[in-house]
């Protein structure tokens, strides 16, 4: 009986290691809010993305930002483009829907993804422009 609990313990353990690791190495790199805004002024523009539903969008949006909901992302990421690699900036108000949009364009094999720190409500509370 002992013996089954050790390697039933094991197992478990293993299994919590593998998720976390895993967790981890898909997790997207976070830009920061400066950081972001320096990239735009550049020439190499990243792609912005806001997965908030279209309604929060409507009532303001960082600017320059396309709006797919992150439940229509299946259903949508070929509105991206063809080129897998561009990139990507995400965000969402608080990091969750972002986060989920993410690992879609992660599976459908988009390479190049970050996710702009703070997000909406970052922004927002930095006191930084918004579009409408």
């Amino acid at each position: 009986m002992k013996i089954v609990i050790s390697v039933v313990t094991v197992i478990v353990i293993a299994a919590v290691i593998v998720f976390f690791t895993t967790a981890q190495n898909n997790a997207t790199p976070q830009i920061s809010q400066g950081d972001f805004q320096a990239l735009m002024a550049s020439a190499n523009k990243p792609l912005l993305l806001d997965v908030r539903t279209p309604k929060e969008f409507a009532e303001g949006h960082v600017p320059n930002a396309i709006n797919i909901s992150h439940d229509e992302m299946g259903k949508r990421f070929t509105e991206l483009g063809a080129d897998k690699s561009q990139e990507i900036v995400v965000y969402c108000r608080s990091g969750k829907r972002a986060a989920f949009a993410e690992a879609v364009l992660r599976e459908a094999g988009f390479t190049n993804l970050k996710h702009l720190e703070g997000d909406m409500l970052g922004w927002q509370k930095a006191g930084l422009k918004t579009e409408i």
